[in-house]
């Protein structure tokens, strides 16, 4: 009797959940219908850096519990670190396709904008004579000189 009667409780409140959605969504419309951005390109690196850092360390403690046990020191510790490594460089290598897939998914709106015509450059100067000052070039006195 118990049970039937928390089932009931649970659907009704399940029922009711569902109905406050549906109804926020319809107020807001705009609010539901926003896309999950992307995460930034800095928290990518820094979490794929953490993954790859903890999966070697994970690796060596594992490998130093296996040494301990089994009095094998440093074995278990060498080998169950290139297992981490291994394992946070598949784990690297995952996330790396994802992002990639996912910013082939995005299309364009992703793709950095294209680069500005770089403007003609001014014609050289002609050419001076040996010897001869211009003042325009330069407009400070060198040690000797007089204005």
């Amino acid at each position: 009797m118990e049970y039937e009667e928390k089932t009931n409780r649970l659907d009704e409140l399940g029922r009711r959940l569902q109905t406050a959605r549906d109804q926020a969504a319809r107020n807001n419309p705009k609010e539901s219908a926003k896309p999950a951005t992307p995460p930034s390109v800095m928290g990518a690196a820094f979490r794929i850096g953490i993954e790859l850092v903890i999966a070697s360390g994970v690796g060596a403690w594992i490998g130093t519990l296996v040494d301990d046990a089994l009095g094998s020191h440093p074995w278990g510790f060498i080998v169950f670190f290139f297992l981490g490594s291994a394992a946070g460089l598949r784990n690297v290598f995952r996330t790396s396709q994802k992002m990639q897939a996912a910013h082939i998914a995005a299309g364009p709106a992703l793709e950095p904008p294209a680069p500005k015509p770089v403007a003609a450059a001014a014609p050289a100067p002609a050419p001076k004579a040996p010897g001869s000052i211009d003042r325009l070039d330069n407009p400070e006195p060198q040690f000797g000189q007089v204005r």
